[in-house]
């Protein structure tokens, strides 16, 4: 109402407006209590102050053996308190970039960030005090809310677990005060917790070294080497991941006695082979030799993209050719790669349809192009 120029507006309604529209969504709560509550129900933070309680109480008593109090109760200060959060390393920013137990496009993985602030954990050490224990306004109630018993400094260090780790939602409350419990141990700095926390693991139960078994009509050493080959495939940059995907392994494992018939006859396809080394690398125009005999080109694969596969599957570093480091020659696992980023470009390059999984593009190339024309 202050500079309005029309009705003045009843001062419920006031009231009212400014509750919905500012205080509630906006203002910050005391939830001091209901952090105590959900500590105190929580099955596993009681069994992580269990499983360490040993080691904690060894801890709390060295930093509060001279500050014993008039009840003969070993406390902890606040400066105490800060000094081992500090020296640990858990107070401050800290950020750690996530890690994959499988080959993923790095694109994909996060960086996570970890904070607590000087002010946060002081806010924690006074939240943890025992209000019913507390007599303010008096000595003693000073001494008591600017000091720490074990229960006390046990509440204090969840407190700051969940504080410390809430930006990392894989982490349930349980998860995050065993990790502030750590760290304080010294057992685990925080970017290893981040690190592990963050780790994306494989989902598949399927791990070929473990899982692949030879076909009816395959050799077990040829079984070994289709292992060999299935080891060395990189194709992070699809949505699906080669080793653990059975259906794929399966696809490529019914088809390498042909594959390995046909990659080392379009070696020496062009100008023949020389020597064993010839017979066991393709190059570039064999390699298009190969793409137009199966007919893998179409309107919405093209020549230029055929040869993108071949350089991009010749590009990696640190990986073995089959007889030394050739610069755009094609080694044959390097070949049955390009195989399936071929099939995969062909089936969703300029596709407004959904995404074909790979081991589907791959099922169809083989069956429609290579398998029939090569």
């Amino acid at each position: 109402n202050y500079s309005s120029q029309k009705r003045q507006v009843p001062l419920p309604e006031c009231v009212a407006h400014m509750l919905d529209e500012c205080i509630l969504p906006y203002a910050q709560r005391d939830m001091s209590f209901e952090v105590r509550v959900t500590l105190e129900a929580d099955a596993g933070v009681r069994k992580a102050f269990e499983v360490y309680g040993e080691p904690l109480w060894a801890l709390h008593s060295q930093l509060a053996r001279q500050r014993r109090d008039e009840n003969g109760r070993d406390t902890l200060s606040m400066e105490q308190f800060l000094e081992l959060l500090q020296s640990r390393g858990i107070v401050g920013d800290l950020s750690a970039r996530q890690e994959s137990e499988v080959r993923v496009p790095k694109h994909t993985l996060k960086t996570y960030r970890s904070v607590l602030t000087v002010a946060k954990a002081k806010r924690a050490f006074v939240e943890s005090q025992r209000a019913e224990e507390a007599s303010m306004g008096t000595v003693a109630g000073f001494q008591l809310s600017t000091e720490l018993d074990y229960e006390e400094f046990l509440e204090c260090l969840g407190r700051c677990g969940l504080l410390k780790y809430d930006q990392i939602e894989q982490m349930r409350p349980a998860d995050r005060v065993t990790a502030l419990i750590l760290n304080v141990l010294g057992r685990m700095d925080v970017p290893s917790v981040i690190t592990a926390a963050t780790l994306v693991r494989a989902l598949s139960t399927f791990v070929a070294n473990r899982d692949s078994q030879p076909l009816p009509d395959e050799s077990e050493e040829d079984h070994a080497k289709f292992l060999e080959m299935w080891s060395l495939l990189d194709l992070s940059d699809i949505r699906d991941h080669p080793e653990f995907n059975h259906d794929l392994h399966d696809f490529l494992q019914q088809a390498f006695a042909q594959l390995r018939l046909i990659f080392p006859f379009y070696c020496k396809s062009i100008s023949g082979a020389e020597n064993a080394r010839d017979a066991e690398l393709m190059d570039m125009q064999e390699w298009l030799a190969f793409i137009r005999d199966c007919k893998i080109v179409s309107k919405s694969f093209n020549r230029g993209l055929a040869e993108n596969v071949f350089v991009t599957s010749t590009s990696h570093v640190n990986r073995p050719k089959a007889l030394g480091d050739v610069d755009r020659q094609m080694a044959f696992y390097e070949f049955v790669e390009a195989i399936c980023r071929c099939a995969y470009l062909r089936e969703n390059y300029s596709s407004q349809k959904r995404q074909v999984p790979l081991p589907e593009c791959v099922a169809h190339m083989l069956d429609e192009c290579i398998l029939p024309y090569a």
